[in-house]
């Protein structure tokens, strides 16, 4: 029963991820971190525990991210000449949005239970939880395709070309989290989490090469060479005669990451760091097979359009002739293979309180993530911040106003550099309430990219329920002037 739980809760996240498949999006959690009264917050930094309860139990909660590389204001329209009144796509303005390397990514999650107790000066927590992580990344080559089209593309040497070491990465995963603090002082809190990971699907594309050229300057014979390396594993497959899928009760994709943060107070700041996810990811072994194309010479004749029908008769030789280029696309062999590592993003947060009064809060905070982990694994060995580990960062400044235990109302603006274009209004807002003081309903609604909704290219939306109770620490500890908890 609890083995058909998780793997329903995996299926959940899977349909929120491929539901907004068109997102560009970090795993943004900037107005959790901040919080003072979610437990949550613990799983941005190990070093943090509410320090108003003594003991928390997370109930079932969603993450949602949704992004798009474009916003609707992206889309242009230009008069159509042939008609009047009428408008079209303007695809070589869409296509140079694409430009510099323009990416995908979309993460949800689902926190299934999670548990934590503070006794004297240690805390204990645990969390299990369901994961979807996916990325596509656009190269600049392709962008360059499609607004210059195959102009002096005449001949292989002139070949217009995509190359690109990762294309698409995909990994659902369930995680066991067991996480340890201590406050050495009462201005020093350290903590960690050991990270146990059981894969359940995995897909990733690389080392993909494309070329296509004409033969002639009239464009009539258009040629093209396409290589790629699709590897896949997972206990969840999908059975194509019974129309289901299936899963294999196995511990065999197994992998191991590591968190660790530290919060350290002094007069009315607080300052803290962390950095998740250190490891090399999961180790994919189950139903391991490794596709590639099984023809990678390809070709398309062209045909005149105006002889497609021809006395009232429609002309087959055009129709075969596309059949066999797109079969040659699609064809594939596939081959098992011992098995491979796929990285878990790695993130990292720095971050400064100030306590302006014992109700209202201001913070600053540093939110960077490296989208294929900082360690990578494969058949050459162990690898430390990889070429295929993009880093992508933003800053925000965030406020928040606490009534007690009952209700807290944040409001937050992230400032993103991400190696694209950067954009510097991106508000988020969350609540809290508390209404019986023990049971706590959360709202949070990160990076929303825009205040204008045709400009609007993301969010994430977080929400879900906690219990909590036991008395507030901050009210029994005693502190001297320099120390504000």
């Amino acid at each position: 029963m609890k083995k058909n739980i998780i793997h329903l809760s995996i299926l959940l996240a899977a349909l929120f991820t491929f539901a907004v498949a068109n997102a560009q999006m970090l795993e943004r959690n900037d107005i959790i971190y901040n919080s003072t009264i979610l437990p949550q917050s613990n799983h941005l930094n190990p070093a943090f525990f509410q320090p108003n309860r003594d003991i928390f139990i997370s109930l079932p909660g969603v993450g949602v991210s949704v992004g798009l590389p474009v916003s609707y204001g992206d889309f242009r329209f230009v008069p159509d000449n042939q008609k009047e009144g009428k408008y079209l796509l303007d695809i070589y303005s869409l296509a140079r949005n694409l430009q510099n390397d323009k990416s995908i990514h979309v993460g949800s999650d689902i926190d299934i239970l999670g548990f934590g107790f503070h006794i004297k000066r240690f805390f204990f927590t645990l969390n299990l939880s369901a994961s979807v992580n996916s990325s596509l990344y656009f190269p600049s080559g392709l962008s360059n395709i499609i607004t210059g089209g195959l102009i002096r593309c005449i001949g292989r040497e002139n070949a217009a070309g995509v190359v690109f070491d990762d294309f698409v990465n995909v990994s659902a995963y369930e995680r066991v989290a067991i996480g340890l603090g201590y406050d050495i002082t009462d201005n020093l809190t350290i903590g960690a989490h050991v990270n146990i990971l059981n894969g359940v699907a995995s897909g990733r594309i690389d080392d993909v090469n494309a070329l296509v050229w004409s033969e002639n300057d009239a464009y009539s014979e258009i040629r093209g060479n396409l290589q790629y390396r699709f590897l896949r594993a997972g206990a969840l497959s999908y059975d194509f005669d019974d129309n289901e899928f299936t899963f294999v009760n196995s511990f065999n994709n197994m992998g191991f990451t590591f968190d660790l943060g530290a919060v350290y107070r002094w007069n009315k700041f607080t300052f803290s760091a962390s950095l998740l996810d250190i490891g090399t990811g999961i180790h994919w072994k189950d139903n391991a097979k490794e596709i590639n194309p099984k023809y990678n010479d390809l070709k398309f004749n062209g045909n005149d359009l105006g002889d497609f029908i021809t006395s009232g008769v429609m002309d087959m030789d055009f129709f075969n002739n596309v059949t066999d280029t797109l079969t040659s696309v699609v064809d594939y062999v596939e081959k098992d293979v011992e098995g491979y590592w796929q990285s878990i993003p790695s993130k990292m947060y720095v971050g400064v309180g100030y306590n302006v009064t014992n109700w209202f809060r201001a913070n600053l905070l540093f939110h960077g993530e490296w989208d294929n982990g900082i360690m990578q694994k494969d058949d050459d060995g162990l690898k430390f911040f990889g070429d295929g580990s993009r880093f992508r960062y933003n800053a925000s400044l965030s406020a928040s106003v606490k009534a007690g235990n009952m209700l807290e109302l944040m409001v937050a603006n992230a400032f993103c550099f991400d190696g694209e274009r950067g954009s510097i209004i991106n508000p988020g807002v969350g609540v809290t309430l508390a209404p019986g003081n023990a049971l706590q309903l959360y709202l949070m609604a990160d990076y929303i990219s825009s205040f204008k909704a045709v400009d609007i290219k993301g969010t994430r939306l977080q929400f879900g329920l906690n219990i909590c109770f036991g008395h507030d620490r901050t009210k029994t500890i005693s502190m001297d002037d320099d120390t504000v908890l």
